[in-house]
């Protein structure tokens, strides 16, 4: 069975599981749209995004803190407690967010080409890389119906009844409470104002309330606790309080002012926040030019961005400069292959031809120059910030070639790269290592405080997904879902389940929504199926389910 795919909220490095060299690169060298990998890139697109931001830079530095201190000798038991604590914390409160956002984007982001300015720019990353062979005014139409193509597509269909038959539970992944208290909230939000009708508006109103709240930045670098269940209670009532449609609405307009200058927060963001009261300001950060909340924050954040990036312990943090320089960096895909040279030209099979991929620079005596076939490296990478992607190829440690396939920024990121293939190759071993210097007692006590938190949390999500009921009617309805979700709420039936699944997407497709009868049976499904599972989800008090989010 082949691995899933993963984001590493520290590395921030990506692995899209459908995507291979051989299958994809050569469409992807073209501009073409594939459809086997457009569902994967929008969830962990999603996380990618989200986690380059203040809040998910805070996390990876308190990860990276935490390791360090345990690395040290001898080791800070003090601060790597209170930094993994305060990480477990938050997390946990995220956890919702994080995996409901991600679900979100997976199943409902087709685009409706009359608001197409309203947009998250992780549509707009995808856009760029597969669709550059289509004409702007038509990238829409031919985005939507690939999305749709797959999301009906048998193996896109089972991927939505696996999400809806999954557990109702946090601890378990989160992403069915997650997905469910998303749904509404974006129903709640799309009912408030016109411009959250689109997933992308929404996505990244929320992705900027949430991950720049200075409130949630506070508990992750200073707030103090006695309990850490403190900061867990604090950080839900904050993320309740920004995901308000509201708060939403105001969010707006400063995630429009970010959109246009980059709307990530990276590595020289950081690193400039930290000199910023030393009256270096040729560029200081967005949220401390435009005089924003998070300002105070930020400074905390570049001290701590400093401190961890300067950090040299047993030799083991070395790699911390390059992994913070490297997180907006967007692997599409990195594998080991043997690479033939002829001449200068570097190629690799795919598909059963030969492709070029490189071209190593005649007389550059600081570079290896292997010839015949040998064992390399390929990683085609997108640069989020300057918007371009390249081909990487490399032997051992050693960068062979950058051969640009769209913008020409590139360059700069070649030393990145070979460093951050070290790094990724040796970052398991490493936390191995981190898992073995933690004491015992730390780790009950975050194992605890994962349980407590996750309780909590399933009745956030059970309040939001199912409504305003009593307490003990909510928990009722909860149970069906408990184990098995959709599947057990519908007695088990999984002709239901399949009716739920081919409505869920169709509900949010805009103008490509068809009539819900003649989708079903399409599909087989007849309308006492639908009939059935209305009646269900009306029970349930989960019909925005179904609903278009404009209605």
């Amino acid at each position: 069975m082949a691995p899933p795919s993963t984001t590493d909220i520290v590395t921030n490095i990506v692995r899209l599981a459908p995507l291979t060299l051989d299958k994809h690169l050569l469409g992807i060298i073209r501009g073409e749209l594939s459809d086997d990998y457009i569902s994967t890139f929008l969830h962990e697109g999603l996380h990618h995004w989200c986690f380059l931001t203040p809040v998910g830079q805070a996390i990876c530095l308190q990860r990276l803190r935490a390791r360090s201190s345990l690395l040290s000798d001898p080791p800070d038991l003090a601060a790597a407690e209170d930094a993994l604590l305060r990480v477990e914390a938050v997390e946990s409160a995220l956890r919702p967010v994080i995996e409901g956002l991600a679900v979100l984007a997976e199943l409902h982001s087709t685009i409706d080409p009359t608001r197409y300015d309203h947009q998250s720019r992780l549509l707009m990353w995808l856009l760029a890389i597969a669709c550059r062979h289509v004409p702007d005014p038509q990238k829409p139409d031919y985005f939507s119906t690939a999305f749709l193509r797959q999301a009906y597509a048998p193996a896109g269909i089972a991927r939505r009844e696996a999400i809806l038959s999954g557990p109702f539970q946090t601890s378990l992944g989160g992403y069915l409470p997650g997905y469910m208290a998303m749904r509404a909230k974006w129903r709640e939000a799309a009912a408030h104002s016109g411009d959250f009708h689109t997933i992308g508006t929404f996505l990244a109103a929320v992705r900027f309330s949430v991950f720049y709240d200075p409130f949630i930045l506070e508990m992750l670098l200073e707030s103090p606790f006695d309990d850490p269940m403190e900061l867990v209670f604090k950080t839900s009532l904050t993320i309740a309080v920004d995901m308000h449609p509201k708060a939403l609405d105001r969010a707006d307009w400063r995630r429009q002012l970010l959109f246009e200058e980059g709307e990530v927060y990276g590595y020289h963001d950081l690193m400039s926040a930290d000199k910023i009261d030393e009256g270096d300001e040729q560029h200081p950060p967005r949220s401390l030019a435009y005089g924003d909340p998070l300002a105070d924050q930020i400074r905390i954040l570049g001290r701590l961005a400093s401190d961890i990036f300067h950090s040299k312990t047993e030799g083991e943090i070395q790699g911390n400069p390059f992994l913070l320089r490297a997180r907006d960096l967007f692997w599409l895909a990195s594998e080991r292959r043997p690479i033939t040279r002829e001449g200068d030209a570097l190629l690799i099979r795919c598909r059963g031809q030969w492709l070029q991929i490189g071209r190593i620079r005649p007389g550059d005596d600081d570079y290896p120059s292997p010839t015949g076939t040998f064992d390399g490296w390929v990683s085609v990478v997108f640069g989020l910030i300057d918007t371009w992607l390249a081909v990487f190829t490399g032997i051992g440690e050693d960068v062979l070639s950058a051969t640009a396939i769209m913008g020409s920024h590139y360059g700069g990121a070649a030393l990145t790269i070979q460093d951050m293939n070290r790094i990724d190759a040796g970052e398991r071993q490493l936390e191995a290592k981190v898992r073995e210097r933690i004491p015992a007692a730390l780790d009950e006590r975050r194992a605890r405080l994962r349980r407590a938190a996750f309780a909590d949390i399933d009745d956030w999500c059970a309040e939001v997904a199912l409504g305003d009921s009593n307490v003990a009617e909510r928990r009722e309805m909860v149970k069906g879902l408990e184990l098995d979700g959709w599947l057990g709420a519908l007695g088990g039936d999984q002709q239901l389940l399949r009716t739920l699944a081919l409505l869920l997407t169709n509900a949010t497709a805009g103008p490509f929504r068809r009539e819900p009868r003649p989708l079903l049976e399409s599909y087989g499904q007849s309308v006492t199926h639908l009939e059935r599972l209305e009646s269900q989800l009306k029970r349930l008090r989960s019909s925005y389910l179904i609903e278009a989010e404009h209605a």
